[in-house]
């Protein structure tokens, strides 16, 4: 999988991107494209400013994009994530 830098911060939770790729991992993210943010799982957007890639709240609600929200904000994905975290 290609990962390209896209830093930036989630502005729900204040979750730190480093990385991001497309859904097939083979070219970079453009702008308007959405992503969720991996810790909260908020529906984030890509758009260009003055040259970079920044991530901002999305309004976008498609049942494909809130089932993957509901997936990361899920216990189970929660408890998981705080036993990686207590690991390190």
């Amino acid at each position: 999988m290609k990962e390209f830098d896209a830093s930036g911060k989630c502005p729900t939770c204040g979750y730190v991107f480093e990385k991001c790729s497309n859904l097939t991992g083979s070219g970079a993210p453009h702008s308007g494209d959405l992503t969720l943010c991996i810790e909260c799982g908020e529906i984030l957007r890509f758009e260009r400013i003055n040259g970079a890639l920044q991530i901002f709240k999305s309004d976008h609600r498609s049942p494909e994009i809130l089932r993957l929200q509901r997936l990361i904000r899920s216990d189970e994905v929660y408890r998981m994530k705080a036993h990686l975290r207590s690991r390190n």
